[in-house]
């Protein structure tokens, strides 16, 4: 029974080995390609200050170590923040520039995070094909076009607020039942609003609800909800501030 033992298990050793592997190369090919990525955006945006540290040398810093950059236990980068007052640039330097399709490529991000930065043109279809992405924030750009018809499944916060996107909301939108934050405002949409079912705690849309005067038509659905409160609702004032 022993040695039958053994037996099994000097034959399990070499497919344990081809197994582990072929885990270690596809970890390694997602963080090339995460690397790839990541200079794919820093060419498409050039004039970028906090991107110049980031280096296509082989032998320059680990895309890991990059600044605005978060990476999980597999140097899978799950995050790309630079707060509109970030530290790691100057008051008054942008990035400034149009995001490219090969954002779509970091297929572990979970969160994209680029308010105030002078991005413009656009959002790439790809980032709204990222199956894990749960925060999105490029507020207070100048991005253009429509809303996708589809949203991540796992999207918890979306901000576009203070763009000059156009159209309207997408039904598409209440499919995304995790959804905590929802900031519209200040952009040129038109139509009329979906009914959300459990409405995110936060939401702020192109028009005006409150419980101090009667809801328009197109919101009553959300502050029936009981959370109107919670639910604050802004006019378009062609980039006006909030009420």
């Amino acid at each position: 029974m022993v040695k039958s033992t053994a037996a099994a298990i000097l034959l399990l050793l070499p497919l344990l080995a081809v197994c582990a592997s072929s885990s270690s190369s596809s970890s390694h090919r997602g963080q090339e390609q995460d690397r790839s990525a990541l200079l794919q955006l820093k060419n498409a945006l050039p004039s970028a200050e906090l991107l110049h540290r980031w280096s296509g040398d082989s032998a320059g810093t680990d895309h890991c170590s990059w600044p605005g950059v978060t990476y999980d236990a597999k140097s899978r980068v799950v995050a790309l923040h630079v707060p509109s007052s970030s530290p790691l640039s100057r008051p008054g330097s942008g990035i400034a520039g149009e995001l490219p399709p090969s954002v779509g490529l970091l297929t572990e991000l979970k969160e994209l995070s680029l308010p105030s930065r002078g991005l413009f043109g656009e959002i790439p279809a790809e980032i709204w094909g990222l199956e894990k992405l749960e925060v999105v924030n490029l507020a207070g750009n100048s991005l253009q076009g429509a809303l996708p018809a589809a949203f991540p499944r796992r999207l918890r916060v979306l901000n576009l607020a203070s763009n000059a996107l156009h159209g309207e909301i997408p039904a598409s939108l209440c499919s995304c039942t995790d959804l905590e934050r929802l900031d519209l405002s200040s952009n040129q949409f038109n139509g009329t609003v979906p009914e959300v079912h459990d409405a995110p705690t936060a939401l702020l849309l192109p028009r005006r609800c409150s419980s101090r005067r009667p809801a328009p038509p197109v919101c009553r659905p959300l502050c029936a909800r009981g959370n109107s409160g919670a639910i604050r609702w802004e006019e378009d004032k062609g980039g006006g501030g909030r009420s």
